[in-house]
């Protein structure tokens, strides 16, 4: 499943090799990757 949402300004953050770090490549988006999908706890 596949979940857009609004990019305008804002970072994509997803997995490496993924259909989303391909559509941020060509469509100019910043991206980061990460490793999961898991959020960091905070302290």
């Amino acid at each position: 499943e596949i979940k857009y949402a609004d990019v305008s300004g804002c970072k994509i953050i997803t997995v490496s090799g993924s259909c989303a770090e391909q559509y941020a490549i060509d469509n100019g988006f910043d991206y980061e990757i990460v490793d999961g999908w898991e959020v960091p706890e905070e302290e």
